[in-house]
């Protein structure tokens, strides 16, 4: 038996989404780990993985390959070491951990962006039902709004990148409503 079925009879998909941050989900169903999709297109069991959207799939060495953009020997090294597997000797080079933990960084950093997207997209959602209670949905800035969630509502995470505009934009859009016509 070889390292790579040696690492499918221990390790499962799970397991590896578990190690690295991942959800799992109903129905073992989540959102693609590999190009950070909008819905639920990654499929799973124990051993192989699916995503309906980018079309990646594999086991979980390849998982681990896609997921950190480094080859299949250097995730088979990743997952023995990680898993403490003592299947082989090798250790990762100090440019595969380099790339790791870049690949890392710049996946939190989406997460974080966008929760914050999130946030900003229930704020301006706030705004609009507000402004609707007011003044019903005849009026311009309903509908401005209104266009602002429907163009961000599946991804709002470039609505971090105009934060303070939109913060401005709401503040001023409740002044002129709040001025007689």
């Amino acid at each position: 038996m070889n390292i790579t079925e040696q690492i499918a009879e221990h390790v499962t998909i799970p397991d590896i989404l578990h190690k690295y941050g991942f959800q799992t989900g109903i129905h073992n169903r989540i959102i693609c780990p590999i190009h950070n999709g909008h819905k639920a297109n990654f499929c799973y069991t124990d051993h192989v993985f699916h995503c309906w959207t980018c079309q990646a799939h594999g086991n979980c060495i390849s998982l681990v390959a896609q997921i950190f953009g480094i080859s299949n020997k250097q995730a088979v090294i990743k997952i023995n070491n990680d898993f403490n597997l003592h299947l082989t000797e090798e250790r990762p080079t100090y440019r595969d951990k380099l790339r790791i933990r870049e690949m890392e960084a710049q996946r939190q950093a989406r997460e974080v962006k966008a929760e914050q997207g999130h946030e900003i997209y229930l704020q301006i959602n706030q705004a609009r039902r507000e402004l609707f209670s007011l003044y019903g949905d005849d009026i311009e800035q309903v509908l401005y709004l209104d266009r602002l969630l429907d163009a961000y509502g599946k991804d709002p995470a470039p609505l971090v990148d105009w934060q303070v505009d939109i913060e401005n934009l709401i503040i001023n859009l409740k002044e002129v409503c709040k001025t007689p016509c």
